[in-house]
């Protein structure tokens, strides 16, 4: 079976799924008549799943944190035996949350495929579904390098340094480093989605809609824009 996704066998997914990373404006030409996406989805899992057990340790670390926190507030976490089954199931089940990672890379890879089908119509643009589509997936492979970056991060500090898993998921370098001490929860959510595999996201996005959909720059940026507040949103809604 394929890798490939698209209707032309010449086009080598591999190679677009490379380009995106080191020649983005190649590959994205070659999406543009070729769209292709298996391998960049594959790319993105096996960088985003890997990451993930290297960073399991700190992961299992900070669930004490977050869960201690959940005792206080929670009437039916009060007796020890209660917390410690609560504990022993979180443990449990921490390794299996990797599952998520590829519907996840879907998902939100969905998402922005449809924002870019919206302003792709609002600019009169010549992109199709198709090829938004395999544009967004292969983009995801930043996405895949920034969890890398942020596993690499988390074993230089080592895992016992991380007290909750927000902290855990801050590890890509961002603004959030530059946060006063005792920031809000919701601040630092948002100051962490400014990061630089986030920007090169954005910047691919906003390449894709010039290169792919021939859409006019202004529609470009606003697509940008609005597939960066997306995910960003999320992350502040859900921070605590």
């Amino acid at each position: 079976m394929a890798l490939d996704s698209t209707e032309t066998p010449k086009a080598s997914g591999l190679k677009t799924a490379i380009d995106i990373v080191i020649a983005p404006k190649d590959a994205l030409e070659s999406i543009r008549v070729a769209p292709t996406w298996g391998w960049a989805f594959l790319i993105a899992v096996v960088l985003s799943v890997g990451a993930f057990y290297v960073m399991l340790p700190a992961v299992s670390h900070a669930m004490n944190g977050d869960m201690t926190k959940q005792f206080a507030t929670s009437p039916n976490l009060q007796t020890p035996e209660a917390q410690q089954a609560a504990l022993r199931m979180g443990h449990t089940i921490a390794p299996f949350l990797s599952i998520v990672i590829p519907f996840a890379i879907l998902f939100f890879a969905l998402i922005e495929a449809l924002i870019m089908l919206v302003f792709n119509a609002v600019g009169h643009g010549t992109g199709t579904f198709k090829t938004l589509w395999a544009s967004s997936v292969n983009i995801g492979i930043i996405y895949g390098l920034g969890q890398v970056v942020a596993a690499i991060v988390v074993l230089a500090r080592g895992a016992e340094s991380f007290g909750t898993n927000a902290e855990v998921q801050r590890a890509v370098p961002s603004l959030a480093l530059l946060a006063p001490g005792g920031a809000d929860v919701k601040l630092l959510a948002f100051l962490a989605t400014l990061n630089p595999f986030t920007i090169w996201s954005v910047i691919l996005v906003v390449m894709t809609m010039i290169i792919v959909a021939r859409a006019p720059r202004v529609h470009a940026w606003l697509t940008g824009i609005v597939c960066y507040a997306f995910p960003a949103l999320i992350a502040v809604v859900f921070a605590k």
